[in-house]
């Protein structure tokens, strides 16, 4: 999928770029969710405010229910465990996310949603057309899809690496989400500091993939 012509003319640095206006989230969505373990909708209401950096320079999204400014509807998070700061995967930054959300952020502010031509559903989701697109179009264009395929596998994937660097429940949590009971050693520390965390998402990778071709120079 990542190395089809369509999705290619998609990256930043394109030669021939695709001019679309879904050309930004269908770009950043799948890599998101690929590398960071988000899901669709957290990526699809994130806002420019939302990309944060520590003291230490831990450059992290912050998945929260909290807006930019208090006269837009609150977003929406499957579940309490979803409240997180993940930091940014080094692929997504050699590829130009940081660079994109700066360009965002000269161009509407802070309280701009990174995927602005994107719109909420009746049920408040951002992520439903998205999604249809990709199911319907994106990826069975690209690639021949195999049985139960679908378009959460990427953060499916996600959960595999993890399993693969043999992460701790703290980290399954803090990354991706998943909730792992209650342990009394929950009450002390932050578990979702991004810098704490950093190393372990430094470890998600895929054995095989390749995106040099997508990496800004």
């Amino acid at each position: 999928f990542f190395t089809s012509d369509f999705y290619r003319r998609c990256a930043p640095g394109a030669l021939e770029p695709y001019e679309k206006p879904d050309r930004e989230w269908r770009f950043w969505l799948p890599l998101m969710c690929l590398f960071m373990g988000m899901r669709p909708n957290e990526v699809c209401q994130l806002q420019v405010s939302d990309i944060k950096q520590t003291p230490a320079g831990t450059d992290y999204v912050d998945v929260s229910t909290v807006g930019a400014d208090a006269d837009q509807p609150a977003k929406s998070l499957k579940t309490s465990a979803s409240r997180r700061r993940i930091p940014i995967h080094p692929e997504l930054i050699a590829i130009g996310f940081l660079s994109f959300v700066e360009t965002r952020r000269a161009a509407s502010g802070p309280t701009a949603h990174l995927f602005a031509n994107l719109k909420a559903d009746k049920y408040g989701n951002r992520a439903t057309y998205a999604l249809r697109r990709f199911h319907e179009s994106f990826l069975p264009q690209a690639v021949k899809l195999e049985q139960r395929q679908v378009f959460y596998s990427f953060r499916h994937s996600f959960r595999d690496a993890l399993r693969r660097c043999e992460a701790p429940p703290a980290t399954l949590q803090a990354l991706g989400g998943w909730s792992q009971g209650s342990l009394t050693s929950d009450a002390y520390g932050d578990k979702f500091d991004p810098d704490l965390q950093r190393p372990w998402i430094e470890k998600v990778g895929y054995p095989g993939l390749d995106l040099s071709h997508l990496r800004i120079e």
